[in-house]
């Protein structure tokens, strides 16, 4: 029974807010996830799971970030009756759970998909092993730095007087400077370590994006795409063809050789296998490597 987070005494204003923002917010993270996505997972069933982690996770982030408003709204001039302790803690445990469980778990099943036949299992090895990192490195965090001090001035007094004594004595003015301690709850130790954490890699990631966005713009624009004529591109029309051709002779000769090596072990075989994987390499980086001309990478 009972209503936890004060939704009751809310009114009208607020509840419009937040259901535009959380569709706002929705519809963003969707936009963003197709925009970034590889063209192989475009396919609506594809990796559904994943997706999901996306879109939440960044609307958990977008979410987090108007409490501070709405906290400043609830309190001000009065208290509106919006319990946002509950809300900030609540919000910060879902952060940490997806931080240190679901992403990672996410990402593993990412990466085994196609690459192993046992998912499950190469999942659930990989999780085991960040639980036990997390469980460690949080309970030892706890225990070590889950203590609170407030600073406090204490007062000494070797006689007290009654409010309304006319009498005489001395007045007590002897402070000292002290502190009081206590335990806190989980929930508030992950709070201030997300908080501290958040914000090392906020000034890191930040500054790093701030110094690299002016120089992709740059360099964006120095590289952008230019008209040519028509003569010019027949020209680089010929020399594309003909080193196309010229790696389909390279390719069709590694694949020769690599059939002639089919069944033979011995460390020489082992070499000329390897000398063909790294044919291959270049061949793929001469189609499709960025910044490769005419001429680039040889594949013999």
């Amino acid at each position: 029974g009972g209503d936890p987070f004060g939704v009751a005494a809310m009114d009208w204003f607020i509840l419009i807010f937040l259901f535009v923002c959380i569709f706002t917010f929705l519809a963003t993270s969707v936009k963003l996830l197709v925009h970034f996505e590889q063209p192989e997972d475009a396919h609506l069933k594809s990796h559904v799971l994943v997706k999901f982690v996306v879109v939440f996770g960044l609307t958990l982030a977008w979410m987090t970030m108007i409490l501070l408003p709405i906290d400043v709204w609830n309190s001000r001039p009065t208290d509106r009756g919006l319990d946002m302790d509950t809300c900030w803690q609540v919000a910060f445990v879902l952060i940490g759970l997806w931080i240190f469980l679901v992403i990672p778990c996410a990402t593993f099943y990412y990466e085994a998909d196609g690459a192993t036949d046992n998912v499950k299992c190469y999942v659930f090895r990989h999780m085991l092993f960040v639980v036990i990192v997390v469980g460690l490195l949080l309970g030892i965090g706890f225990g070590l730095l889950g203590t609170a001090s407030i600073p406090i001035q204490s007062i000494h007094c070797g006689v007290w007087l009654e409010g309304d004594s006319a009498g005489g004595g001395q007045v007590c003015s002897e402070k000292q400077e002290s502190s009081i301690s206590f335990q806190v709850s989980f929930q508030i130790f992950l709070t201030a370590l997300l908080g501290f954490i958040g914000w090392f890699c906020f000034v890191l990631f930040g500054g790093v994006g701030f110094t690299a966005l002016p120089m992709d713009l740059i360099l964006g624009f120095v590289d952008r795409p230019r008209p040519v004529s028509p003569v010019e591109y027949n020209m680089k029309k010929n020399a594309y063809g003909n080193r196309a051709q010229e790696l389909m002779v390279v390719g069709n000769g590694l694949k020769e050789r690599e059939k002639d090596l089919e069944g033979k072990k011995g460390f020489a075989i082992r070499r000329q296998k390897k000398e063909i994987d790294d044919g291959d390499e270049q061949i793929q980086a001469s189609c499709f490597g960025p910044g490769r001309g005419l001429g680039d990478g040889e594949a013999s």
